[in-house]
């Protein structure tokens, strides 16, 4: 690869560190934002190590340790909404908090993340801070507004609950298929 330089006089990096050492500065942007708003979750959003993962995520990921990014993701997330990374950080550190990952043994993967997803993005939906506000997405808001047609609490649990008994009732009349919304999965029917 051809080197380019960022980063200040004497620092040449290739197209692939310019764009990893970009995603860094906007997790970090989104983490600075978070520390003003919320000051009480500093320790939790900075307890996640950063690493470049394209090799690991086409979005982001954490493992519980570490928040992986893909670099061309969060670029193309944040020219779209200052919003953007804030609401990233914070969606990786609840996954964290709620436990999540250490919750997933034994259950169906699909199901299980996106009730995860639905569930820390209904708590963050749910937050009056400037820096997270932002309107849904119609299948979002459909698949949140029928989870709470059905549950007190929109806990990944219960969703992951929800999510089972839908299935089981009509598994052959609904044909469901993931949409990307940000960095997570919804459901929409094509029924």
């Amino acid at each position: 690869p051809v080197p380019q330089h960022w980063g200040g006089e004497g620092v040449t990096m290739t197209n692939n560190e310019n764009l990893a050492a970009v995603g860094r500065d906007i997790v970090l942007s989104g983490r600075a934002q978070l520390g003003v708003a919320l000051p009480y979750l500093s320790g939790p959003l900075c307890a996640l190590q950063i690493a470049p993962g394209d090799t690991v995520t086409t979005s982001a990921a954490t493992d519980g340790e570490t928040l992986y990014y893909n670099a061309a993701f969060l670029a193309s997330g944040f020219l779209k909404s200052e919003r953007f990374s804030p609401r990233l950080n914070l969606h990786m550190t609840l996954h964290c908090l709620f436990r999540h990952l250490a919750k997933r043994r034994g259950r169906d993967a699909t199901l299980w993340d996106l009730a995860c997803d639905a569930a820390v993005e209904s708590v963050i939906d749910s937050l009056p801070y400037a820096c997270l506000t932002q309107r849904a997405a119609p299948p979002k808001e459909r698949f949140l507004l029928e989870c709470r047609r059905e549950l007190k609490v929109l806990s990944a649990e219960g969703i992951y609950r929800l999510l089972l008994r839908q299935r089981r009732r009509a598994p052959l009349l609904r044909a469901v298929v993931p949409v990307r919304y940000g960095i997570c999965h919804f459901f929409i029917s094509l029924t």
